[in-house]
């Protein structure tokens, strides 16, 4: 909130976040990828922005970002050649040559999310086996950016094609998984 004069502005906090990063078990030379969210409450400019993917500790592939991402929509990095169809919103043939090679989900890979004023904005980078062969989704709670690793803010579900991931949607506009069933219940006495 910024005071000005006699009037309270209200100044809108940028919710864009990585919110995904997949190494599909199948296919994952085409069909890797990174996604951001806005989580609003305004649509923000991309203008300046870029996505860089991290593998072994070390950037290897940069997708420099543009256009307006609404509140509440995602986006997508990877190559421009998935093998299997889904969209790919910020296309990058190098991903193959600089990146694709080590950035398979072990210690030292994720991505940073850098902002118009190059700060780092949000980072996820492993210290183990974080992503190899799975999705890794940021959870529905998360509503803004950390520039700092946590890893309880992250979960990985193993995946074999990237459409087994959610590509362009995440999950806080995606259905709840399904919860616990009960069956077979026996009450005593009965």
């Amino acid at each position: 909130v910024v005071r000005l004069g006699s009037a309270l502005t209200l100044i809108a906090f940028a919710g864009v976040f990585l919110s995904e990063l997949c190494d599909p078990q199948s296919n994952f030379q085409n069909d890797r990828f990174i996604e951001i969210y806005n989580s609003g409450p305004d649509p923000v400019d991309l203008t300046g922005w870029s996505v860089v993917a991290v593998a072994n500790n070390a950037d290897v592939t940069t997708w420099s970002l543009s256009g307006t991402l609404p509140a509440g929509q995602a986006r997508v990095c990877g190559t421009d050649v998935p093998i299997t169809a889904f969209t790919v919103d910020f296309q990058n043939h190098l991903w193959f040559t600089t990146g694709y090679f080590n950035w398979n989900g072990r210690a030292g890979d994720g991505a940073k999310l850098i902002d118009n004023n190059s700060a780092v904005v949000d980072i996820v980078v492993a210290t183990g086996i974080l992503f190899e062969n799975a999705d890794l989704v940021r959870i529905a709670t998360v509503s803004v950016p950390n520039p700092v690793y946590t890893p309880s803010e992250w979960t990985s579900t193993p995946v074999a094609l990237a459409t087994s991931a959610s590509p362009g949607t995440h999950n806080g506009s995606a259905p709840p998984p399904d919860g616990p069933r009960l069956s077979n219940i026996v009450t005593d006495p009965a």
